[in-house]
């Protein structure tokens, strides 16, 4: 009888040990986290509907905008006209725009090319007409090359298509070959 005592009371040691342990490592932290999120709730709840904070971001928002516009004298860029073109062209078409790298230079013989890589999300033939737009405008560029791969997303069981498309807009570069 001695032995079943001593290891019932073996057995009660080790699972209030485990209990300990997994209360510090586990659900304190839990706990902890839970109190936080539930007063950053609040918190956002308080402030997310008060009509000054409000007031005074729209305000703080417009000098923001005009100091924008007062200081911003250089001309924007061709890349920021390029994806300010494709965005016009994907929100007509209902595509979406998934990658845009940064581009690609190669300066020879004073002549600037310039590669612009981005991918695009959606049917086929909205992709055609998306390069149909891109190819009827001169001032945008070569498209250079057109890649297509069919993706499927298993969680909503959907099938779409990832177009991989590069641009390539060519200039005259002041810079000489011996220069560099």
């Amino acid at each position: 009888m001695k032995r079943l005592d001593r290891r019932n009371k073996i057995l009660v040691a080790v699972f209030l040990l485990m209990l300990y342990i997994s209360y510090e490592f586990s659900f304190a932290n839990t706990i902890v986290n839970y109190r936080h999120y539930q007063e950053n709730k609040k918190v956002i709840e308080n402030d997310s509907y008060d009509p000054r904070l409000i007031k005074q971001l729209s305000i703080k928002e417009k000098q923001i905008d005009s100091w924008i516009a007062d200081n911003n004298v250089a001309a924007p860029s061709f890349q920021n006209l390029l994806l300010r073109e494709l965005n016009e062209y994907c929100d007509g078409l209902g595509l979406k725009i998934v990658d845009f790298q940064e581009p690609h230079e190669v300066i020879k013989k004073n002549i600037k090319t310039s590669s612009y890589i981005f991918s695009i999300e959606g049917s086929f033939n909205k992709a055609l007409a998306f390069i149909n737009k891109i190819e009827n405008r001169n001032d945008l560029g070569v498209v250079k090359h057109l890649g297509s791969i069919k993706k499927t997303d298993y969680n909503s069981n959907r099938d779409f298509l990832i177009s991989t498309i590069i641009i390539q807009k060519t200039s005259y570069s002041a810079i000489h070959d011996n220069d560099r």
